[in-house]
């Protein structure tokens, strides 16, 4: 799979991150960058790698002042209808 391939919503709420506390997310070549919550970032750095195993994702954080992606493809980060009435239920 490649990284390019992610639905980033998905991704995020399997690993119990709430899409409230998700800012833009950018596929820049073979990266992503996100912008999250201070609060779920432990979560992501320890989950994310085993929900998208298979496209070999590493995760860290990236301080202020580092590099940031300029020419990357904005990710939409929305729900389909049937993934939002499964998240009633839960």
């Amino acid at each position: 799979e490649n990284i390019r391939n992610v639905e980033w919503p998905h991704a995020l709420t399997r690993i119990g991150v709430e899409l409230k506390d998700v800012g833009d997310v950018i596929v820049e070549d073979e990266f992503a960058y996100m912008v999250v919550a201070p609060d779920v970032v432990k979560q992501c750095c320890r989950l994310l790698p085993k929900e998208l195993r298979g496209v070999g994702v590493t995760v860290s954080v990236v301080e202020p002042g580092e590099y940031l992606p300029v020419d990357g493809e904005q990710q939409k980060m929305e729900l389909g209808k049937l993934d939002k009435r499964a998240l009633k239920y839960k």
